[in-house]
């Protein structure tokens, strides 16, 4: 979209999203993701199998500004350039200010997510919201109660019509003063995907096999735990899991192709960033 065309559409906004789009019928999500995580540029990769019916899009985020972690009214705050603030605080207002300063208008033909805070939010965090739920509860796997990253450069391809949308975040204010630039680093990066060629994955082993953290005999206690419960009235509903552990080296985004083609599911994700360890310990390695 033009300069004076995103200025008339930005009024009101803080931010707005600077876009460049153009065809790549040989998109390979994996690829490209591999291609650039050695510039140490992607975030995350979102891509999955979409129904014949939808566009579907395959989300590449690259160079988060910030990132957020979460845990027991303790929120790490880390900067790109390695400056991290920890404090105790309320995690909601602290969002809340992020999403409005980076509030960006709805344009025409745009893929879904062009730029914002993207990650997850455990059930754990739950407890932030109602007195009702203990806060002292078990936490074996010892994860984050919200783990986020503020992302302001996006490379979206369109399954169904093989279009790729390369969008950067850019302040209104600052919109006739960076245009210029933007529109360049975005045609940059544009040739650095059409040049593109698959290199090899990196290497990914288990070192101990999976097993699973309840034996047959206790998890099978807890499903008739979980009936009486539910029998009794005390609750209505439990999602009972039995998860499997391993150890591994490597990382794994060497055995994507492989869980992606097995596991053909809508949503499939990946994170790796050099900005935030914790990310690269628990889903990279």
């Amino acid at each position: 979209m033009k300069l004076n065309d995103l200025k008339e559409r930005s009024v009101g906004y803080p931010a707005v999203p600077v876009t460049l789009q153009f065809s790549m019928p040989d998109f390979n999500p994996v690829d490209i993701f591999n291609a650039l995580k050695g510039t140490n540029d992607p975030g995350f990769l979102l891509t999955g199998k979409p129904k014949e019916t939808e566009d579907g899009y395959t989300l590449i985020g690259l160079g988060p500004t910030h990132t957020y972690t979460y845990r027991d009214h303790i929120l790490t705050e880390e900067e790109a350039d390695g400056h991290t603030l920890i404090s105790k605080t309320d995690l909601k207002p602290i969002l809340e200010t992020v999403l409005a300063e980076n509030k960006t208008p709805k344009l025409p033909d745009m893929p879904p997510f062009t730029g914002g805070l993207v990650g997850y939010f455990s059930y754990d965090y739950a407890k932030y919201a109602t007195t009702a739920l203990r806060e002292d509860v078990a936490d074996p796997m010892v994860l984050d109660d919200a783990d986020l990253l503020l992302i302001k450069r996006v490379i979206a391809f369109n399954h169904r019509k093989k279009i790729v949308t390369l969008s950067q975040i850019v302040a209104t204010d600052k919109l006739d003063d960076e245009y210029e630039a933007v529109m360049a680093q975005l045609t940059d990066l544009k040739e650095t995907l059409l040049a593109s060629t698959p290199k090899q994955l990196p290497d990914f082993r288990l070192t101990k096999p999976f097993h699973f953290h309840f034996s047959l005999e206790e998890f099978t206690e807890k499903v008739a735990d979980t009936e009486k419960h539910i029998v009794d009235g005390d609750i209505f509903q439990l999602i009972l899991s039995n998860p499997q552990q391993a150890e591994m080296s490597g990382s794994l985004l060497g055995v994507a192709p492989t869980l992606f083609k097995t596991s053909p599911s809508p949503y499939q994700s990946t994170f790796t960033t050099a900005t935030s360890k914790r990310w690269v310990r628990r889903l990279k390695h």
